[in-house]
């Protein structure tokens, strides 16, 4: 696998002057808006969390439309929150946008190792797969090698990485497709009672 400071693009690609210039224009309006708008500078983290969540389910809502200059629209919406939570966290010092964009770069290169690395993927199965081993890697190392965890007090958990504020019904639909990919996946009722019996007895013996 390649080095965490390896490039992120082939040699033939190169981000055009124009998208440098977007980015950029888009980056420095960000800065003035903490710096001189009334409203956005008082925001924090937790004032905007709500306001994030709705323009992830309006660029969800979008892609089930089919609609693209809708989705063109939100998805900029998107983006913005990902500025402003870095600019926020970059005046309180606790990091910045470039190590968010350099950490995110690293993570996709150590999970991607059948692209970056030398080992093979044939099937989208076998990405999944390669992922989440990459992931699991990371909790039993204590987190991710530039200074990701999940929980440093915690010990590795199959059921690790599905978040507490995703509603209710998709929560629990990650849990179980984790729960599935962890050998807890049954084809019949009776399968699902023999193993909460089996988990009962060791229960009992453990008391």
């Amino acid at each position: 696998m390649p080095p965490d400071d390896a490039p992120v693009y082939e040699a033939s690609f190169r981000p055009s002057d124009t998208l440098a210039e977007a980015f950029a224009e888009f980056v420095a309006v960000v800065r003035q808006l903490r710096r001189d708008c009334p409203w956005d500078r008082e925001q924090t983290h937790a004032s905007t969390r709500h306001l994030t969540l709705e323009e992830a389910y309006e660029v969800a809502a979008a892609i089930d439309a089919g609609d693209p200059d809708a989705l063109e629209g939100e998805l900029g919406d998107l983006l913005l929150h990902g500025l402003f939570h870095s600019r926020i966290a970059e005046e309180a010092g606790r990091f910045t946008l470039e190590s968010v964009l350099r950490r995110e770069t690293r993570k996709l290169i150590r999970r991607h190792p059948h692209v970056f690395g030398e080992e093979a993927a044939e099937t989208p199965e076998d990405v999944k797969q390669t992922w989440e081993a990459a992931k699991r890697a990371e909790r039993e190392s204590g987190g991710e090698p530039d200074g990701g965890s999940e929980d440093d007090e915690a010990p590795p958990s199959a059921l690790d990485g599905v978040p507490e504020a995703l509603p209710a019904l998709l929560r629990a639909e990650r849990t179980q497709q984790k729960a599935a990919a962890a050998g807890f996946d049954f084809c019949t009722d009776a399968d699902s009672w023999a193993q909460v019996e089996e988990e009962l007895r060791e229960f009992r013996r453990a008391d």
